[in-house]
């Protein structure tokens, strides 16, 4: 029978970048064996003849013709390492290795403001580091960042949700860890002791993303974010897209003088 693949697998990353640099796609899913493939075996099952719903472009690459889902997630990869790997899915685990998605040892991750890195504990949990370049950062208030980094994640640990089983609610947080701090001297914040569960986490991994975004738009030295949005508000006063930041009645009222581009 013939494979039919209705669905791309992607693995869950701690990359910083748009949408297709956090989710990296390794394989494609066959809905009447319900198996995943890694996309050498796709393209050895599509020069076999026996894949269905596939098409080949002119540069040679296949695509499906129509899907189900915009992806699935198979996994995760936390600075190099992979979390959540079910037994079934080694062959997605040798691809995501074979093209230097997984590494033997963690790697940091470089961000715009700073770099993520994780340390393997010798009791099984987990350490995370949100390390601040110095080099971006003249004359930082230290405080101040202190009080964002340590924040934002003391807040994650505090939110709950209610969880519901075989008819009985009960509350849980969506991140624990152990202590949380800030070593001054480094620019460096310090999430430690965490669980295995909880390192590959979204809400971790969108917390020091948004972390990390959040120094970059206010530091000046890198960025001129006012720059930034004026340039998005010439643009749509420009293009007629005012309704895009509620701006409904100015189209007719402004002239552009300074061109969204020129910024």
């Amino acid at each position: 029978m013939k494979k039919y693949f209705i669905d791309n697998i992607c693995v869950m990353t701690d990359y910083m970048g748009g949408w297709s640099d956090q989710w990296i796609e390794i394989g494609w899913y066959d809905n009447r064996s319900h198996s995943y493939f890694n996309l050498d075996e796709v393209k050895e099952i599509y020069e076999k003849g026996e894949a269905d719903n596939v098409g080949i472009r002119e540069d040679e690459s296949l695509y499906m013709k129509s899907k189900w889902l915009d992806a699935r997630t198979a996994f995760s990869i936390i600075c190099g390492i992979p979390f959540g790997v079910h037994s079934k899915n080694e062959n997605l685990l040798v691809y995501a290795k074979k093209i230097g998605l997984v590494k033997d040892t963690p790697i940091p991750i470089q961000m715009y403001s700073g770099t993520k890195c994780l340390e393997i504990r010798e009791d099984g949990l987990y350490t995370v580091k949100y390390i601040l370049d110095k080099s971006k950062f003249f004359d930082p208030s230290v405080e101040f960042i202190e009080k964002i980094c340590v924040g934002k994640i003391k807040r994650l640990k505090s939110r709950i949700y209610t969880y519901c089983h075989d008819g009985i609610e009960e509350e849980k947080y969506y991140f624990t860890c152990g202590d949380v701090r800030f070593d001054k001297d480094n620019l460096t914040l310090i999430i430690d002791k965490i669980p295995y569960e909880e390192v590959y986490k979204r809400e971790l991994i969108d917390a020091i993303r948004n972390l990390d975004l959040e120094f970059l738009m206010s530091n000046s030295n890198l960025v001129n974010f006012s720059n930034v949005l004026a340039a998005c508000h010439d643009w749509c006063r420009d293009h007629g897209q005012f309704h895009w930041i509620g701006d409904y009645h100015k189209e007719k009222e402004e002239n552009s003088n300074v061109y969204w581009f020129d910024k």
